[in-house]
């Protein structure tokens, strides 16, 4: 069933490839405006803020900056994800921009961020677990290869499980992590296929882009981190219509 959940996420978004893109880059460019007046206004550059943040010394205003695109960011990213699950789940059709009056974007944007404290409470006995398997047999690459694919499997499945609760946010239909976590358990064994797959797929991208001229690569690395986004989404909206809503994956 793993394989069905990935394809149908894919036929769902090469099907639907024109709404998927006015749910999306409409909100990504007017982030990139937002986040250009956001440094002329502080008077930083793009280049400061990503070396200030890689030193981990930054100045009041390349702080403030941070902080303002990293809202920038989680707003934008939760008015797509929304959007994308309110179209396939509700059939609500995206104008120029995806509506946001009477959207639970905020809700959405403060569900993300608590999930994600979840997944790092929950990485903790897997990386626990790791410290023990390379004291054991020592950090060559071969034990680094396979506990770092541990690891991804692991994350993609607790990510696929709890993230129920993220469409259901969409629609407001608020769900807590336990009901996420008890809803999924009859389909453990397809969201571990379906975490493996992607997993495999975004690997075999990255492989290609590697081999690819500088140019290219980058323009696939492109491409393919827009879609590995819409797939995540489109993966949690498939999962919520099979397991909440009853639906079939014809």
């Amino acid at each position: 069933m793993g394989w069905e959940i990935v394809k149908h996420s894919f036929t769902m978004l090469f099907r639907n490839l024109g709404n998927a893109m006015r749910v999306s880059l409409g909100p990504i460019a007017l982030a990139l405006v937002v986040a250009f007046a956001i440094i002329s206004l502080l008077q930083v550059s793009a280049a400061r803020v990503v070396y200030d943040v890689s030193r981990g010394e930054m100045s009041s205003n390349v702080a403030f900056a941070v902080i303002l695109l990293t809202l920038v960011f989680f707003f934008v990213s939760a008015w797509i994800a929304v959007s994308w699950h309110r179209f396939i789940l509700l059939e609500e059709y995206p104008g120029i921009l995806p509506a946001l009056s009477g959207r639970p974007v905020w809700p959405y944007v403060g569900k993300t961020l608590l999930l994600a404290l979840v997944m790092m409470a929950a990485m903790i006995p897997a990386l626990i677990v790791t410290s023990l398997l390379t004291g054991l047999f020592g950090a060559t690459p071969g034990i680094f290869s396979i506990v770092g694919i541990g690891l991804a499997l692991y994350f993609s499945y607790m990510w696929l499980r709890l993230g129920l609760v993220l469409p259901a946010t969409a629609l407001s239909r608020p769900m807590g992590f336990g009901e996420a976590w008890r809803s999924t358990g009859p389909y453990a064994n397809a969201i571990l296929g379906t975490g493996a797959l992607l997993i495999l797929i975004n690997s075999g991208v990255a492989l290609i882009s590697s081999l690819m001229p500088s140019l290219l690569s980058a323009l696939l690395d492109l491409v393919s981190s827009w879609i590995t986004v819409m797939i995540g989404t489109s993966v949690l909206t498939t999962l919520y219509g099979v397991i909440v809503e009853r639906r079939t994956l014809g």
